[in-house]
């Protein structure tokens, strides 16, 4: 270390006899509104390293300009934050990306604006309601980097959470305003579901009430949801499936993606495993009948399955090359846990799916 003078401009690690760093990049940030914020990173100066008698210091230059947010976080401790020789940690954190296509702010977690979102530039960040960072931070744990900042992160993104017990998607989509009128601030069901299930993992690992009182607000919420908007499914029992967005001043009836009903469907049982309140497992029913009761109309053609189910009775666009693959493994993993068997219909839909991504040499780097 005699030889450095800068650190990199990225987030990482600081090892010493006596200290050990996870600390940010300085980040200079312009609020652009709706969530969402530029980086300005031409502003961004590197952090120092400056020797003395007694050891290191660390010069952190932060820039202060009207209308700018400045930030550095550091997670700080005497003991080693990650084993990195144990299992595959050095793998895991080494995927970790939050300098360019992630940031964590004191608000919470963002990602790179897609296009489709306002507002957008070529260096803007929205504010999503699940946090990958934190997803892998509770699921692969062993280390106290991972459970301390886990519950930083779920602490945060508490404040996030809306009085009607969801998240915002706080920026205008242009493709939702487009099909659904759906404005800026809207509900989409696969980031809340991915939101709660992380405060119910927080629930299990942590024990704190707030993070259960989070999930099980959320859930109240969805609840409702699924009422009000729900497209019945006729069969030996009806089924319900459960539209993907919504917005508190009204829009057009929207399309119900199978990943997203997947996801819901795994959410709800992993919930009722957790609480035994009958009536999650009773929605996770419904919504299991909303897929099953449709069978193999889900079937795309070409051998794929159908990304969406219309209102009208219809089926289109493509889905994803793994991530509903992946999503039905989680289903039947539950109905097994559940009921000690697989579904069959279920197990169609998968065989299918596996038999394309096998034909179109689809790789699934997250294979259960």
């Amino acid at each position: 270390m005699d030889e450095i003078e800068t650190l990199p401009l990225s987030t990482g690690f600081i090892e010493t006899s006596g200290k050990n760093l996870w600390i940010s990049m300085p980040n200079v940030y312009s609020q652009l509104g709706k969530g969402t914020i530029e980086e300005k990173y031409s502003l961004s100066k590197d952090i120092k390293v400056a020797k003395d008698e007694k050891g290191y210091n660390l010069e952190v230059t932060l820039p202060v300009y009207q209308g700018l947010i400045s930030e550095v976080w550091a997670l700080e401790s005497d003991a080693q934050l990650v084993p990195w020789n144990y299992k595959k940690m050095s793998d895991v954190w080494l995927a970790l990306d939050l300098t360019s296509k992630g940031k964590w702010s004191y608000d919470g977690y963002y990602i790179k604006t897609p296009e489709s979102y306002l507002p957008h530039s070529a260096y803007s960040f929205w504010r999503i309601p699940e946090n990958y960072i934190l997803k892998s931070l509770l699921y692969t744990g062993e280390s106290r980097a991972a459970d301390d900042m886990g519950y930083v992160m779920l602490d945060t993104a508490l404040q996030n959470q809306n009085k009607q017990g969801y998240w915002d998607t706080l920026p205008l989509s242009t493709w939702l305003q487009k099909d659904y009128l759906i404005q800026d601030g809207f509900f989409d069901t696969r980031f809340n579901i991915g939101a709660a299930d992380l405060f119910l993992e927080g629930c299990r690992k942590y024990g704190a009430r707030k993070f259960c009182g989070a999930t099980q607000r959320f859930m109240n919420y969805f609840k409702s949801h699924a009422v009000k908007n729900k497209y019945i499914v006729r069969g030996s029992r009806d089924g319900w499936l459960v539209p993907d967005y919504a917005h508190p001043n009204g829009n057009k009836p929207t399309h119900v993606s199978l990943n997203h009903q997947l996801a819901e469907i795994n959410y709800l049982y992993k919930m009722y495993s957790h609480f035994k309140d009958p009536s999650y497992k009773e929605l996770a029913e419904n919504l299991l009948y909303g897929v099953t009761n449709l069978g193999s109309r889900w079937i795309a053609k070409n051998g794929d399955l159908h990304y969406a189910y219309f209102g009208n009775g219809e089926f289109g666009r493509t889905d994803y090359p793994y991530l509903t693959y992946n999503d039905l493994l989680e289903t039947q993993k539950w109905h097994r846990i559940i009921y000690g068997s697989d579904n069959n219909e279920i197990n169609i839909l998968i065989n299918n799916k596996e038999k394309w991504m096998q034909n179109n040499n689809v790789r699934n780097p997250f294979r259960q």
